[in-house]
């Protein structure tokens, strides 16, 4: 099955995870969306992630 990015819609053919460090972020599930992104998308899908658990965080401080 092959892997689609949520925002630009490019596809990755061979589905394969490498464990490790790298100087650039590869095709990768963003933290907070729980969508897919592509390496040239990264950027701008990794903030959208971070203001949704922003946005969370708020929500349960807001009702403590």
């Amino acid at each position: 099955m092959p892997i689609k990015c949520d925002n630009c819609g490019r596809v990755r053919k061979k589905v394969m995870f490498v464990i490790g460090a790298s100087k650039k972020p590869d095709w990768c599930m963003i933290e907070g969306t729980g969508k897919m992104s592509c390496p040239d998308c990264y950027e701008k899908m990794s903030l959208e992630g971070q203001d949704a658990i922003d946005r969370h965080v708020k929500y349960i401080n807001s009702r403590a």
